[in-house]
């Protein structure tokens, strides 16, 4: 288990893995602040992994033709779309399902159209999915790149459980929250000894801090 954890961080730090020197460093800020206990973090996932129904390549090209159709792109629909990936993927351990999605762009995001059409397609998805992404404009000069993953992480409010997916253990579906009564509710499952909506209590057992640190006070 010793090994596989060492081969594990070498290959993360295997230049080759990354697009570039600053992506790299992302991942070490990101293994700094993120609750490494409870939650996971995967580069360069595709993104017919990160959503289980797009592992049906047919799900996937219906809904990038979709997406193509949606924003009038009908010359992009030939693209190889299901080499996409999103540059971190932040999972729960326990659901291993996706709670933050975070991209890192360098100057090709400003300046390839094609680029710059697969960034809004991604964009897309994570919002039909409901999971709250972040993008690092590290084309800008002279950047701190930790600063800028806290201010744009502190901008979303990461900080509270509720800006983050909770998600239901028995269906995987992600959990509303009730605000007035301070508990997350499942749509589709029912708790049988209640005869009520499968719930959730808002606390740090069942829904745990995503940052070591408080970043607010970053």
């Amino acid at each position: 288990m010793v090994k596989d954890e060492q081969k594990k961080s070498s290959c993360f730090t295997d230049i080759s893995l990354w697009d570039s020197e600053a992506e790299q460093e992302v991942f070490r800020y990101l293994q700094k602040i993120i609750n490494t206990e409870r939650f996971q973090i995967f580069p360069h996932m595709p993104i017919s992994e990160v959503f289980k129904e797009f592992r049906k390549y047919e799900a996937f090209k219906q809904t990038y033709m979709k997406y193509c159709d949606l924003v009038d792109c009908a010359d992009q629909q030939g693209k190889h779309f299901e080499l996409s990936h999103f540059d971190f993927t932040i999972y729960s351990q326990t659901e291993y399902l996706p709670v933050l999605i975070i991209e890192a762009d360098g100057s090709r995001h400003k300046t390839d159209p094609s680029v710059i059409f697969f960034d809004k397609f991604k964009d897309y998805i994570a919002a039909q999915h409901e999971v709250p992404m972040v993008r690092l404009e590290l084309h800008k000069g002279n950047m701190d790149i930790k600063e800028e993953l806290v201010k744009k992480l502190k901008e979303k409010n990461l900080d509270d459980p509720y800006n983050y997916p909770v998600y239901c253990k028995r269906c995987g579906q992600k959990f509303l929250y009730r605000s007035n009564g301070g508990f997350y509710f499942c749509r589709s499952c029912i708790n049988e000894s209640t005869n009520k909506s499968l719930t959730l209590s808002n606390n740090e057992k069942n829904c745990p801090p995503l940052f070591v640190w408080d970043i607010s006070q970053e």
